[in-house]
C-alpha cells in the first residue's frame, strides 16, 4: 500500500493547552535542569516574565494528539511509520496558560527505492499559534513508511 498522493495539501487542525505540569513532565523526560523551564522565581527575573517551555516542547503537543486524530488514519499504511527529520522555526516563547492551535498540512509526498524496498515519504508542515493569534513556531517533519 503506498501513500495516497491526494494527501498532499490536506490540512488538519488541533489545539493543546499548555500547563506548568506538562512543561515539568517534558523537562523531566529530557533531563534538562535549566531554571528557565522549572523555576518560576528565576523566570520572573528574566525578559520572559516566568517559566517557558523548552524549544522542542511543541513536538509533545503534536504527538499527544496524534493517536486520536484522523491525521494518521488518513496517512497511515499497514507498515510502521518512522519519523526521520524535524526542524523548527521560532517566533515567540511558549508559556503555561497558552493554548496552542496548530495546523498541519501535508506539503509533499514522494517515493524512493531503498535497500529494503520501496519507501514512501510524507513531508508535513505545522504552524503553531497561541491564543492571541501569534505565530509561535513552524515545524517541518518528514516521516517514512515502507511498503
Amino acid at each position: 500500500m503506498s501513500v495516497d498522493r491526494s494527501s498532499t495539501d490536506k490540512k488538519f487542525k488541533y489545539s493543546y493547552s499548555v500547563t506548568k505540569e506538562k512543561i515539568s513532565e517534558f523537562v523531566e523526560a529530557i533531563s534538562d535542569n535549566n531554571p528557565l523551564y522549572i523555576d518560576e522565581k528565576y523566570g520572573k527575573r528574566t525578559s520572559f516574565g516566568g517559566i517557558v517551555a523548552p524549544p522542542t516542547f511543541v513536538t509533545t503537543c503534536s504527538f499527544c494528539t496524534l493517536p486520536e486524530t484522523p491525521q494518521l488514519k488518513e496517512l497511515r499504511s499497514e507498515h510502521a511509520l518512522l519519523h526521520v527529520e524535524q526542524e523548527y522555526e521560532y517566533f515567540h516563547s511558549i508559556k503555561p496558560g497558552d493554548t496552542l492551535t496548530f495546523r498541519t498540512k501535508v506539503v509533499e509526498t514522494y517515493t524512493k527505492k531503498g535497500r529494503t524496498g520501496i519507501l514512501d515519504f510524507i513531508v508535513k508542515e505545522t504552524v503553531f499559534e497561541n491564543q492571541l493569534g501569534e505565530k509561535v513556531v513552524i515545524g517541518r517533519s518528514t516521516t517514512i513508511t515502507r511498503r
